[in-house]
């Protein structure tokens, strides 16, 4: 990833505990590495205090994003332009240094490619098993949200039901198992009565009037009319809402 410095300063509160918002300063559009460091009080790196850094898009609201509680202590962002960045000190003078680069990122390294988490939001697919923690999604259809995976994991064969509370939780898994359907390779079920695990059709078939008594070993096989199912560990993501458009990750290249 190329970078180049457009901007750097720092930064003292006028006032203990007041909110100061610094992204106007900000000058470069589109992707860029934002770096936040603690530099003490009056910037002489010595003495400690509070930071609290918070991350809104387009608009400020009251409450901290990230807390540097001492001296040293860093953060570094992958933002855009619409992101704006405020801080408050718990004391007056209390410092800040802000280093601003523009980042061109490489084609395999795409905010929201295939396992990149965070930056622009891709749309949902399914099966997808590279899915890691800050990975964002938009759904099929827009809906003015876009959704972060709060945990690594793989999509269901069909899309969820998207919450439309920011701050709310999407769980995405699979569909539960039916009776006498047919299934092709590769396709994955949940039990009607959860168990923890989920099957993925290693023989195509057609599944048999009652729902087998599942194996719960993993790589173990059940028999299930003329399917035969293979146990994984069940491994559904849970997505929290967010405003379409919120601050990129916390990557590090």
């Amino acid at each position: 990833m190329s970078k180049q410095i457009t901007y750097s300063t720092t930064e003292n509160a006028v006032a203990a505990s007041t909110w100061y918002q610094i992204s106007p300063k900000m000058t470069t559009t589109g992707l860029r590495r934002v770096l936040l460091i603690n530099v003490g009080v009056n910037d002489d790196k010595i003495t400690d205090h509070l930071l609290e850094i918070n991350l809104q898009n387009g608009t400020f609201s009251a409450g901290a994003s990230y807390v540097l509680p001492k001296v040293g202590d860093s953060h570094e962002l992958y933002i855009d332009d619409s992101v704006l960045i405020s801080y408050k000190s718990d004391t007056i003078l209390g410092s800040i240094f802000i280093l601003e680069q523009k980042a061109i990122p490489l084609l395999d390294y795409m905010p929201g490619s295939p396992g990149f988490p965070g930056a622009w939001a891709q749309t949902w697919t399914s099966y997808r098993e590279d899915i890691k923690t800050g990975t964002i999604v938009q759904p099929v259809t827009s809906n003015t949200y876009q959704y972060r995976a709060s945990n690594d994991g793989e999509t269901g064969d069909t899309e969820p039901a998207w919450g439309l509370v920011v701050g709310g939780s999407t769980v995405d898994t699979f569909t539960n198992w039916a009776a006498a359907t047919g299934y092709t390779l590769d396709e994955k079920v949940t039990p009607t009565v959860p168990n923890t695990y989920q099957y993925v059709c290693t023989t195509a078939g057609t599944t048999g009037a009652l729902e087998p008594a599942w194996n719960t070993t993993i790589g173990g096989t059940t028999a299930d009319g003329t399917a035969v199912w293979t146990t994984e560990a069940l491994n559904p993501i849970t997505w929290t809402c967010e405003t379409l458009g919120t601050y990129v990750s916390d990557y590090k290249i």
